[in-house]
């Protein structure tokens, strides 16, 4: 084995990772764990031997991006996501438009969760109607009620 070869470090590669798929240091998910107390933001698991997943919203890479120049060797792209304005600038069309995706990726985490909890989102398109109506569903059956209604999707 070679003597400049760097040991591997499970936190630097975890950071790597975090801010690579989400634009956020290990030092700011932990911030957003403690936060949270500890746990999902959900059900409150807190974590075992496996980590919590970071919940970030879809929508952000897919919002319309605008890109112009502003001068010789000057780029902006600019989008607009939850009512906010972002703008990311470079010396190239593609430095402009990777800058602002690299800010939409840290504006876009929501929180972190547990699998399970991340997962039922996902399974639900991040549709608050749906998960609405999935808990009325679930109310609805730990009453007692058991008869199936005429209109059975779920809509009056």
């Amino acid at each position: 084995m070679s003597k400049n070869r760097k040991k591997y470090s499970p936190k630097k590669a975890r950071d790597k990772r975090l801010r690579s798929s989400h634009g956020i240091s290990l030092g700011e998910y932990e911030h957003i764990l403690r936060l949270q107390g500890g746990g999902c933001w959900i059900c409150g698991r807190k974590k075992k031997s496996v980590s919590l997943h970071v919940d970030h919203d879809h929508r952000a890479r897919k919002s319309k991006r605008h890109t112009w120049k502003r001068g010789p060797h000057r780029w902006r792209s600019a989008t607009e996501y939850n009512g906010r304005r972002y703008v990311g600038k470079g010396k190239t069309k593609g430095k402009a438009v990777k800058s602002l995706l690299k800010k939409l990726k840290r504006a876009s985490v929501r929180g972190i969760l547990c699998f399970p909890c991340n997962r039922g989102i996902r399974v639900f398109w991040d549709c608050p109607k749906s998960l609405s109506r999935a808990a009325k569903y679930l109310a609805r059956f730990s009453m007692g009620v058991t008869d199936v209604p005429e209109n059975s999707n779920g809509t009056e």
